[in-house]
């Protein structure tokens, strides 16, 4: 009967990472999420102007969305191009 306890305490407690990674993405906001993507995500595109542009930004993959930093404004978004991206993954 220990063991079984044992067993079910176990598969519970390690269950809840994956649901409680879910749960807190789903509540947060898009800067959030866009800063995440900045720290985890893979870079795809840098443009970078010569001297000091309001422009620059680094393009990131993230959890299949795409986010733009512009590190000169500090903002950061979600990209309007996930659309296309989407088509293009299909």
């Amino acid at each position: 009967m220990n063991k079984i306890f044992i067993a079910l305490v176990l598969v519970v407690g390690l269950s809840g990472n994956a649901y409680a990674n879910f749960i807190t993405d789903y509540f947060k906001s898009e800067r959030e999420m866009c800063l995440e993507a900045v720290e985890k995500g893979k870079m795809i595109n840098e443009l970078k102007l010569k001297g000091t542009s309001r422009l620059d930004n680094i393009t990131y993959l993230y959890k299949g969305k795409i986010y733009q930093h512009w590190y000169n404004q500090n903002e950061c978004l979600l990209s309007q191009h996930n659309e296309n991206w989407d088509n293009k993954l299909r």
